[in-house]
């Protein structure tokens, strides 16, 4: 899926194309460094848990500067 947005990333000749810091930077740890990741599901959850809480305090403090 294709959305206009930045910043992007495109791999592979072409064939993946990704917007979205967290997807870019997911997608750049599982192919070339995937024992960075997260192993173990609880922590997993975790991790993506307190993920979401940041983007939205992100999300939250920088909108009024728009």
């Amino acid at each position: 899926m294709t959305l206009p947005n930045l910043p992007y990333l495109i791999d592979e000749d072409g064939a993946v194309k990704l917007t979205e810091s967290m997807a870019i930077m997911k997608y750049i740890c599982a192919k070339w460094r995937p024992e960075l990741l997260i192993r173990d599901p609880i922590m997993f959850a975790n991790a993506e848990m307190i993920s979401a809480h940041i983007m939205k305090l992100k999300e939250v403090s920088t909108i009024p500067c728009y």
